[in-house]
């Protein structure tokens, strides 16, 4: 809350506070603004405002959103890409003062995991469950962003460790396991068309790789260890052979009639 909020009275005109919200490293931040009320002389919210990075420290590269005034509206929900959001709140120091804000978090399990070429040295990152290799302490998915910085790139990911909670019983619906598994899902949301691949035993499968730059795992009660990378789409090429063969890339999105 904003210093003076719920006291029946308005802020110092001269308030400038930040705020560093850091969860655990297997976690997101689901951040709600239940009420604002914060005047600012300036329709650009630059003279008075309430703002939230999408990091450990103010990157206006990172901005999620600067508010001021009354909007934005009740229970307006952000969410982080990262285990960090950093807040800053100004107020109008020639203007009127209000009530401030009231804000809540909770960590959410599961992150976005961004990868890039030139930063992972071996060519790969290592993913593992949350508390790895003891069972999850979480009631509720996990669910793990992989995106590629490179737009034109794809995903690949390779389980390596899985152990999955009540593998002798599971409770299943037709060939789905619903008491413990791991959901591979062809971009970034859980679509149930998007699903590439349900994993529902201890054993380990075959590589996984996206059709476009970012895939989705879901983890329920599963201890996995996974690398994935990003791995160049080609598209096109130099021929220097006297004869060959091409073909257009296949997608399987694409149907011909």
């Amino acid at each position: 809350m904003s210093p003076s909020y719920g006291r029946g009275g308005t802020y110092d005109r001269h308030a400038d506070c930040t705020y560093l919200i850091q969860t655990g490293s297997h976690s997101d931040i689901q951040l709600t603004i239940n009420d604002l009320n914060i005047p600012s002389r300036l329709a650009d919210c630059s003279s008075g405002f309430l703002a939230v990075y999408d990091s450990s420290s103010q990157q206006e590269g990172k901005l999620l959103g600067k508010f001021c005034n009354r909007k934005p509206p009740v229970n307006y929900v952000l969410n982080s890409t990262n285990s960090a959001l950093f807040l800053r709140f100004k107020a109008d120091s020639e203007g009127s003062t209000g009530r401030g804000f009231n804000i809540t978090y909770k960590s959410v399990c599961g992150r976005t995991i961004t990868l890039s070429e030139e930063e992972a040295s071996e060519g790969y990152q290592t993913i593992t469950s949350p508390n790895y290799p003891h069972k999850p302490r979480d009631t509720e998915p996990c669910r793990f962003v992989l995106k590629s910085a490179n737009p034109s790139a794809i995903v690949s990911i390779q389980l390596t460790h899985v152990q999955l909670y009540g593998y002798n019983y599971h409770v299943k619906v037709g060939n789905f396991c619903l008491s413990s598994y791991i959901n591979l899902y062809e971009g970034a949301v859980e679509l149930p068309e998007k699903r590439l691949r349900h994993f529902c035993d201890n054993d380990i499968p075959l590589p996984v790789v996206s059709k476009g730059n970012s895939l989705l795992l879901v983890s329920y009660f599963a201890i996995f260890r996974a690398v994935v990378s990003s791995v160049q789409s080609f598209c096109g090429a130099d021929l220097t052979a006297l004869e060959g063969f091409i073909a257009s890339p296949v997608s399987e999105d694409i149907t011909f009639v």
